[in-house]
């Protein structure tokens, strides 16, 4: 295994991260617009308004059609991704070894049971050995997570998952 870069290893990265910049000046125009047009008709917004329907409809169609759902958070996005799997309770989802509560969370509010697989080595992330020697006829799904700003290597886990 190579050393970390703080023992004198090669960095993940060269170059810092660029700035996330969230919010440019169309996002503040359209908040704006939403408050002030609460503000004219004595309303709320909350969530399914026009501005959400517009938003998945572009994101559908940007993603060349289906269904897109917003939601609070990524455990909510995990929920609504492992719920549309429609999976049997009793279920196996093979989960991530390291990762917040929210990550694995609604595979049990789904009945289903989280199987954790190991990581790759030198790696907080799934490694697609550790995911086989888990694999079960109950296994139903896997959920990765790219942890630290590390991606997973996606294409031997997919290539088991198919």
């Amino acid at each position: 295994m190579a050393d970390l870069a703080i023992d004198g290893g090669k960095k993940v990265r060269e170059q810092p991260w660029p700035a996330r910049r969230l919010f440019g000046v169309e996002e503040k125009a359209a908040a704006v617009a939403l408050f002030d047009r609460c503000l004219e008709t004595g309303g709320v917004f909350g969530y399914n308004g026009p501005e959400e329907e517009a938003y998945r409809a572009a994101f559908a169609a940007y993603h060349g059609g289906g269904l897109a759902h917003a939601v609070n958070s990524g455990t909510s996005a995990v929920l609504s991704a492992l719920a549309g799997l429609g999976l049997e309770p009793l279920s196996e989802v093979i989960v991530p070894p390291i990762t917040d509560p929210g990550g694995v969370m609604p595979v049990v509010f789904l009945n289903c049971v989280p199987v954790v697989a190991d990581a790759a080595p030198g790696s907080y992330n799934l490694s697609v050995d550790g995911i086989r020697a888990v694999i079960s006829p109950r296994t139903k799904a896997i959920l990765v997570g790219h942890i630290a700003g590390e991606p997973c290597d996606m294409d031997p886990i997919l290539a088991l998952a198919r």
